[in-house]
């Protein structure tokens, strides 16, 4: 005990040990969190009861009554009780009836009244030595009967600083003439407890000892039962752990055994079927004959035409006709062919799209380069066309590019359509009519057009400025370079999948973001009920603004709905002298504007620092001098921080806005995403930051000029938690696009993507993070290349397959071959294989020391298939391969190891292609189609639009089991694949989120690329049985994680859940929180 911190020791008076029991001692310091709950109020019950019981008392004084449990239990029984305690804390936490019951005082203090019964349970060993014989003296003097205990063995508790023997208290009570009472059982209390009853004289020494050993030896008797009863509990637990053993060793012989009556009963069947097999090849070797006579016959036919006098004659003609072929693929003058709109109830159930087929009264459908004209019914409508191709029974969408909009309301589309493709149809989206547009045309174009076609809609918007004509040439040398033509052509059709065209935004935003009378009623109310009401200080710095873009941008600020703001502008030395004049007009009407005029030119950091200086606020929002705020953007940053108190950093969606106002190109934001901040800074517009965090860190530095606010916002990061970061999913923000804007073009100025990888790398070092900064494929982006280590860790491949052998050997040799990290192991599970060709593969390829071929010989179940190879694993990796990928890039697993090194990462996932190089998947997003949806599906490769989301490192909710890695750890962790019930579908969606839920990170990566025959190795999902299943499975994940179907950070909530489009929702899945 000589070696304890006692807290009681060093305080120097009575207020100053009330203070110790405070908040964190009844939090920690009871053994049970002491606090109102069940448990306290039953034990404090049960004792009371025993006390009217067996004493019968009128009135009691609880001393040391702490939260007074025991005076209320008394009140609730009729007794009159009272209370003292020597804690503010505790007194205060009383139930409010017995406030005037219980008061804060200490036991050192005379006790006024008089009392039937004074109880002091577990108190004085918390008071030094003299303060207790005090105490004793006061309580003695008080009542004629007492019920006492005090610990005479913990000596652990940092507050017991008088912990004594139960002699030592029997002696001081003796003082004052009181004796144990020796018939009286005070052990429902405790078993070191006493009652104390007044006596004529002191009691004899041997009666105390004799009391005392009494109470030891009950003591002892507990600690010995208690004992008993836990090895008991323990020979009891082990005892069901052999019982568990053993009948699994019993289960498992008997697996065993059917296993082996399996194996035989296939080998029975497998030679039947090589009989069979035999038989067939018998059959086929006749076939081959016959058809190499006939081949023979046909070749003399052909040579004795090609000797012939009429065939050479014609030789030229055949050269001119083969010419001409070539130049219509290029050149293709053709008419406008009218199509027919027919609505398709039949493709709407099977696909779930509202669609209309397009009949062409042709034989044959339209192919390759298309250009189809349509026209609006309404004048002012605009509605746009998805159109599908019917392949294979499934809607496929078409890549498809507008182009310019006539006077007389005519809409062209440019696109390229599939050679196999049976049916054509369309959707039609952004207009109320059922069948809103009429005289619809195509007409079939060649390469030639299409190809001046699309250069032109990317060069037309900059044919004003000759810098920006260069950058688009030396871009598209750049491409050709890296891709060949192929590259250009996928560049140009760079808008092919973007539901974000202008006019389609438009109509968005008058039916979602227009803020009615009614609305702004509201808005106004809730200000007011608001319990804080922070001030928000605007940054703005000004150099040489376009006087309409200025005063736009100040008078978005002057027309916020919530009143509490402050802007803070400094002119950084403009050259216009009528930016002056206007700064000082706005600051004479509106003493919240606040006007800095710096002498000399330091550019925007200095800038905005000097902005800073004149700040007040305890939050401060970045608004550049050309920009403009939506009405409603600062309620909305007042409102979240009324939500959430302790917010650090909060960020909306954007747009843009062009010279004339109309906008443009939003930017619907993911929740924080830790990877792609460090790919773009996706905070960007409207950023609101706490001001303390500012001020920490030292404000804007200089040398970051064009990604200052990048480069604060990972300064910011390193300061803050990821829970007190929010995004408000509204479009608040409005970039001005004007030449020489990067809002504008990417492009416009290098210096920004220059010093944004600057403030990344440093960024990263002061993490203690090795990693290498470079930029993305598009040149506008970044891309973090985290180091490996020397020793490149074991990395476990799971393959499982069931024959299809092609599929499954061009898989292998990729990894084997074509993979450049060595340190791996595959293992293929074998699933009932029977192709004899698939069994003599497993032995060759097993001479491989690399490769391992396990048996299992249950029915399909993925999940477990995979359960069951991992578990064989040697790799402090696990990564889950289909047995239809096909290595295209040596260095996809390196990147892939790279992320699921990191600490926080529990899963990375690949960029996954068709065969036909367009996308199958780069990411996934929960609740699209009822359960999960694979976004950017069928983007062609190189496609970077969507904000560059294909070519950047991100955080997802999920990604494909196809092909992902992760640690061994986690997988175990999380007790693998769920293989009862998402034994086909689902699992790998299902482990994510559930790794998510243990903390961990879901990572995508663009560079570790691959191609994926999907579901080439399993038949039709159209059987009844499977169908079934797969209803089963939909309903299962639906029911389990609906919370999170509902509502994935890394999807936001104004896209629709129909497709993985970034498809703009009719009606966003957020609560205007003035309409709650």
């Amino acid at each position: 005990m000589a070696n304890k911190t006692r807290k009681n020791n060093n305080v120097k008076n009575v207020s100053e040990l009330g203070s110790l029991y405070d908040d964190e001692y009844y939090r920690t310091g009871c053994g049970i969190p002491y606090e109102r709950n069940e448990h306290w109020i039953q034990f404090f019950g049960s004792i009371a009861d025993e006390i009217i019981r067996s004493l019968r008392p009128q009135k009691v004084l609880d001393a040391g009554c702490a939260w007074a449990f025991l005076v209320e239990s008394l009140w609730d029984r009729g007794v009159e009780s009272w209370g003292i305690d020597i804690s503010p804390y505790a007194i205060s936490k009383i139930r409010p009836d017995m406030e005037n019951y219980c008061k804060v005082s200490s036991l050192t203090d005379p006790i006024e009244d008089r009392y039937d019964l004074i109880t002091c349970i577990e108190v004085l060993e918390h008071m030094p030595e003299k303060q207790a014989r005090d105490a004793i003296k006061n309580l003695t003097s008080a009542s004629n009967t007492i019920l006492f205990s005090s610990t005479p063995k913990d000596f652990d508790e940092p507050t017991h600083c008088n912990v004594k023997p139960t002699i030592y208290w029997l002696k001081l009570f003796a003082e004052y003439n009181f004796s144990p009472d020796l018939t009286y059982d005070a052990s429902f209390l405790t078993k070191h407890a006493i009652l104390f009853k007044k006596a004529s004289s002191p009691p004899s020494e041997e009666t105390l000892i004799l009391f005392s050993e009494k109470i030891r030896h009950a003591i002892e008797v507990e600690e010995k039962t208690n004992n008993l009863e836990t090895l008991n509990k323990k020979l009891r637990q082990q005892e069901g752990e052999w019982n568990t053993k053993i009948t699994n060793k019993n289960q498992e012989l008997i697996n065993k055994s059917e296993e082996i009556e399996e194996h035989k009963a296939r080998v029975v069947k497998r030679d039947t079927i090589i009989s069979e097999l035999e038989i067939k090849l018998h059959k086929i070797n006749n076939d081959v004959h016959s058809l190499q006579l006939a081949l023979l016959q046909k070749t003399n036919q052909l040579n004795a035409v090609y000797s012939s006098t009429s065939w050479k004659i014609t030789a030229a003609l055949r050269q001119i006709r083969k010419v001409l072929k070539w130049l219509k693929s290029f050149i293709l003058w053709g008419k406008f062919i009218s199509l027919n709109i027919e609505a398709s109830k039949q493709i709407q159930e099977i696909n779930d799209i509202e669609c209309f087929e397009l009949k062409t009264g042709l034989k044959n459908m339209p192919a390759g380069w298309v250009i189809i004209k349509y026209k609006a019914r309404r004048k002012k409508d605009i509605p746009r066309l998805v159109i599908y191709s019917l392949i294979e029974g499934k809607l496929i969408r078409q890549p498809s590019v507008p182009l310019e909009i006539n006077k007389d309301q005519t809409f062209q589309r440019i696109l390229r359509l599939s050679e196999n493709s049976n049916q054509l149809f369309i959707e039609i989206i952004n207009s109320l009519d059922p069948i809103p547009i009429t005289d619809i045309y195509y007409r079939e174009i060649g390469k030639f057009e299409a190809l001046f076609r699309l250069s032109w809609k990317k060069i037309k918007p900059s044919i004003t400025n000759p810098r920006n004509c260069v950058r688009l040439v030396l871009q598209g040398v750049k491409i050709f370079r890296k891709y060949g033509l192929t590259g250009v052509k996928r560049s140009l059709l760079g808008e092919q999948n973007t539901d974000f065209h202008e006019d389609h935004y438009y109509n968005w935003i008058e039916r979602n973001e227009k803020l009615s009378e009614s609305d702004i009623i509201n808005i106004h109310k809730r200000i007011d009920a608001m319990s804080h009401k922070p001030i928000i200080s605007v940054l703005m710095p000004v150099y040489n603004t376009p006087i309409n873009f200025l005063k736009a941008a100040i008078n978005s600020v002057s027309n916020q709905l919530y009143p509490h703001w402050e802007l803070c502008i400094a002119d950084d030395a403009s050259t216009d002298p009528d930016i002056r004049n206007i700064l000082n007009e706005f600051q004479s009407k509106d003493s919240r504007i606040k006007v800095i005029f710096r002498k000399n030119n330091g550019h925007i950091s200095a800038a905005s620092n000097s902005a800073l200086e004149l700040a007040k606020g305890d939050f401060i929002a970045l608004l550049d001098h050309d920009d403009e705020l939506a009405i409603h953007a600062l309620y909305l940053i007042a409102e979240k921080i009324n939500q959430n108190p302790d917010a650090d950093l909060i960020y909306t969606d954007e747009d843009k806005i062009n010279p004339e106002g109309k906008r443009y190109a939003p930017y619907f934001k993911t929740n924080f995403n830790s990877d792609l901040i460090l790919s773009q800074n996706m905070i960007n517009h409207l950023g609101v930051y706490r001001r303390k965090i500012i001020d920490k860190i030292g404000g804007f530095r200089s040398g970051f000029e064009g990604s200052q606010d990048y480069d604060l916002v990972l300064r910011v990061l390193e300061q803050i938690e990821i829970n007190n970061i929010h995004h408000l999913p509204y479009i608040l923000y409005h970039w001005r696009a004007i030449p020489g804007s990067v809002a504008l073009n990417k492009d416009e100025k290098s210096y920004p993507h220059e010093r944004a990888q600057k403030a990344i790398k440093e960024h990263l070092s002061r993490q203690g993070i090795k990693a290498e900064v470079e930029e993305s494929p598009s040149g506008v982006y970044h891309r973090v290349r985290y180091a490996l280590p020397n020793e490149l860790p074991k990395v476990t491949l799971v393959i499982p397959t069931r024959d299809k052998l092609s599929l499954l050997r061009v898989c292998v040799d990729g990894l084997l071959n074509n993979t450049d990290y060595s340190n791996l192991e595959i293992i293929i599970v074998n699933n009932q294989s029977i192709d004899p060709d698939t069994i003599n593969y497993f032995r060759e390829i097993q001479k491989n020391s690399k490769v391992r071929v396990l048996d299992y010989e249950k029915p399909f179940n993925y999940s477990a298939i995979n359960n069951y190879a991992v578990k064989h694993a040697t790799g402090s990796l696990i990564g889950l391969i289909n047995n239809d990928i096909e290595v295209i890039q040596p260095s996809w697993l390196k990147e892939m190891v790279s992320h699921a090194l990191r600490p926080q990462v529990g899963v990375v996932g690949a960029m996954l292609y068709y065969p036909n190089n367009t996308i199958q998947h780069a990411g996934v997003a929960l609740g699209i189609g009822g359960v999960a949806g694979h976004l950017h599906l069928n983007k062609l490769r190189g496609d970077y639009s969507d904000f560059g989301r294909t070519e950047l490192i991100q955080n997802y909710s999920a990604v494909t089991g196809a092909c992902m890695i992760m640690r061994t750890e986690i997988y175990n962790e999380v007790k693998g694949l769920d293989s009862e019930n998402l034994s086909v579908a689902f699992n790998d969606i299902d482990i994510c989120i559930r790794i998510r839920e243990c903390g961990y990170s879901i990572v995508w990566t663009p560079y570790a690329e691959m191609l994926h025959h999907e579901s080439a190795s399993r038949g039709s999902d159209q059987t009844s049985d499977k169908i079934a299943r797969f209803t089963r499975e939909v309903k299962y994940m639906q029911e389990k994680w609906n919370d999170k179907l509902e509502k994935d950070p890394y999807y936001n909530p104004n896209f629709s859940l129909k497709d993985g489009y970034y498809s703009i929702g009719n009606r966003p899945r957020i609560i205007k929180p003035w309409l709650n």
